[in-house]
């Protein structure tokens, strides 16, 4: 049974859970932005309006939060169900069974395996609940001025693009340091096993000489 199998069952409950994640981040940036209503109100010396804003503000805090909490309850119902499902699965596998059961195997798919799928549930609605408040706060400061929600929009892109641009040229770097440490290890292996040799022959110069050609090179290729 895969992951998405487990969605279907649960996607009435799913569905729940992203129309309240979606309240709760708009209620939440629109809490932020009547902070900053409430700021230009004291600078601009409209104290009334500023005390407007405060209660404002609290308002809806109290319904993003409420809309949060609703939210949780239904996730933790999903996750609930969704190993329930994958138990009443490995369960029917085992009923079915026809010859001799692995009792280990399937003590480990229902307590690991559904641990994962708990912690593969939580994972993606992480990413749905980051997603949704990347959208309600790019709106929010599409509201609130234009240049600074593009100038978000832009370092926000930026901060996701440019790690993997950097990591394709580090992961490079290090796999050639790694193969500059391998030769130079094998060639130093191969050096020092024909001691007794350079030894008995008085050439020993030679060799020191060889070495530090080879440390020269390893450093230049650093």
């Amino acid at each position: 049974m895969e992951l998405i199998d487990i969605f279907r069952t649960v996607k009435k409950n799913v569905i729940y859970c992203i129309i309240l994640n979606m309240f709760a981040a708009i209620f939440s940036v629109a809490a932020s932005l009547s902070l900053t209503l409430f700021v230009q109100r004291i600078i601009d010396g409209k104290y009334i309006e500023a005390m407007y804003m405060i209660l404002l503000n609290l308002g809806l805090y109290i319904v993003a939060y409420s809309f949060k909490y609703i939210y949780s309850i239904k996730k933790n119902k999903v996750k609930m169900l969704g190993t329930l499902k994958y138990r009443e699965y490995i369960t029917q596998i085992i009923r079915n069974s026809e010859s001799r059961i692995q009792e280990s195997e399937y003590i480990s798919k229902l307590n690991n395996d559904g641990n994962q799928i708990e912690n593969a549930i939580e994972l993606i609605f992480n990413l749905i609940d980051a997603i949704l408040y990347v959208i309600s706060a790019f709106v929010g400061l599409m509201i609130l001025h234009w240049g600074i929600a593009i100038a978000s929009l832009v370092i926000f892109s930026l901060n996701l693009i440019l790690p993997r641009l950097l990591k394709k040229k580090s992961e490079e770097n290090e796999r050639l340091r790694s193969q500059n440490s391998e030769n130079y290890l094998r060639n130093l292996t191969d050096f020092l096993e024909g001691y007794s040799v350079w030894n008995l022959y008085n050439k020993k110069g030679i060799l020191t000489r060889l070495l530090d050609k080879e440390n020269l090179i390893y450093e230049q290729k650093k």
